[in-house]
């Protein structure tokens, strides 16, 4: 059955299948996705293809069938097949390609029916300032930027050959970085607020190693070892696997659960997590937080216990020091408490040179004189 809840600013329909998946779509209106949802069921019931189900919505069905088995010939292509056959070739092989499908949903709504070489420069512009009103701009980058690989793959992999360069736009601009991190006064009144047993854990936890929402979810016993304080990440976002050190607050945590021999550690959902840690939020009155800011949180922490740049990239799993950079925010107070240390230092250093050279090196010198004085006698008398 469809499940209609608020997700931030939005509305999300969620249809459990038993044994299958779990269907997802968010809409800026509660009544597009209870629609959503009544017409995703029955389309279901027919037997109509989860990608279609996906990407299309009741008053605008796909305008091309993602369930036709033989591509056309490459001189009808229309940008619907090129969409069509990303998303059958190559977002199966994606770690994030179940999320393909939503993504093209409305690209293929807008110019699914357009032969390839129809796109402009221009539409594409279009494309991205409606939907820069409703989304955000990664949003948008995103996907601009999966039908740019799709064209890229028709001319360069798939022999589809059409005149001109690929149609694109650019880029819009991207917001700062959040800058917000979490105190640990504002952790406890979330916490306090949530009827969740499981999220007080998770959020601690999260803090203590600054592990990403998708990787703490899918963290295994198997790939604990509490005697040596380390988790290791077969899989994670950037596609590397890691290894993360635990610290004795970490190890707490899952003791706390109680270690079994394999299995999964934690029981909800990734996104679950944000919706519960959201409505704790607001009943605690903490504003303008979300769940992924404990990472934030968290790398910083890092820096301010002294550790290095490498050694807090080894820990995030941050492949570079710019992306390293814009997760770490520390205070001023912070930085001048170092600054007044160094300085502080460098005063004791002065003052101790200046003491030895009124006692230690002022002896030092009367001793080599009297030594000089005295080589000077015997050969005098030699």
């Amino acid at each position: 059955m469809a499940r209609v809840t608020k997700f931030r600013e939005k509305w999300r329909c969620q249809i459990e299948r038993q044994g299958n998946p779990e269907l997802s779509r968010t809409f800026l209106k509660r009544a597009d996705a209870i629609a959503w949802g009544k017409w995703a069921e029955a389309e279901l019931a027919r037997g109509r293809p989860v990608e279609e189900i996906l990407c299309g919505v009741p008053e605008q069905p796909l305008p091309v069938s993602l369930a036709s088995e033989a591509p056309p010939p490459p001189s009808n292509y229309t940008v619907g097949d090129l969409i069509r056959r990303y998303l059958l070739e190559v977002s199966p092989h994606k770690k994030s390609g179940k999320y393909d499908a939503s993504t093209m949903r409305l690209l293929l709504a807008d110019f699914g029916r357009l032969p390839i070489t129809a796109l402009t420069s221009g539409a594409l512009s279009a494309y991205k300032t409606r939907r820069l009103r409703s989304v955000s701009a990664s949003s948008v980058t995103h996907e601009l930027g999966m039908l740019h690989r799709a064209y890229v793959l028709a001319r360069e992999e798939w022999g589809i050959e059409f005149p001109g360069p690929i149609p694109r736009t650019r880029k819009p601009p991207q917001p700062k970085g959040r800058t917000r991190r979490v105190s640990d006064d504002e952790l406890n009144k979330i916490l306090a607020a949530t009827e969740s047993t499981e999220l007080p854990i998770i959020a601690r936890f999260a803090v203590a190693t600054a592990m990403r929402r998708g990787e703490l979810m899918s963290m295994q016993w198997e790939h604990i070892d509490l005697l040596k304080r380390t988790v290791l990440l077969p899989e994670t976002k950037n596609g590397h696997s890691r290894t993360v050190p635990l610290t004795r607050a970490a190890v707490a945590l899952l003791e706390s659960v109680g270690p079994q021999p394999s299995g999964p550690v934690f029981q909800l959902r990734p996104d679950s997590v944000s919706q519960m840690w959201g409505y704790a939020a607001r009943r605690a009155g903490v504003h303008d937080i979300r769940f992924h800011d404990t990472r934030h949180e968290a790398t910083s922490r890092f820096f301010e216990m002294g550790l290095s740049q490498i050694e807090v990239s080894r820990i995030t799993g941050h492949l570079t020091l710019s992306m390293l950079n814009r997760y770490v925010h520390l205070p001023s107070t912070h930085l001048l408490e170092k600054l007044d240390a160094a300085d502080d230092r460098k005063r004791a250093i002065a003052g101790s040179d200046k003491a030895w050279g009124k006692t230690g090196g002022g002896k030092v010198r009367s001793k080599k004189a009297g030594l000089w004085r005295k080589l000077r006698a015997n050969g005098d008398k030699g």
